[in-house]
């Protein structure tokens, strides 16, 4: 999660509840019942959070690097 946060320079947060597909589906299914009105309000509190710690220089040398090697994957792939 840590190096999400510093490769995308955002912070990134996790639920305590973490089986938010679950989560997910029975408020869809819910919503589409009309037990509830709208999907606002996730129903997950934070568990954890990242924040970006990443230089700027370090984060430009790991994106050439995933550039390069989808690059190459994709190369061999043709």
């Amino acid at each position: 999660m840590q190096y999400l946060a510093d490769v995308c320079d955002v912070e990134v947060a996790r639920p305590k509840f973490q089986e938010v597909t679950a989560l997910g589906a029975a408020k869809l299914a819910a919503l589409g019942a009309k037990l509830i009105a709208s999907l606002d309000g996730a129903g997950a509190s934070t568990g954890a959070r990242w924040s970006p710690q990443m230089s700027q220089r370090a984060r430009e040398d790991a994106k050439a690097g995933w550039r390069k090697a989808v690059g190459a994957a994709l190369a061999a792939a043709n």
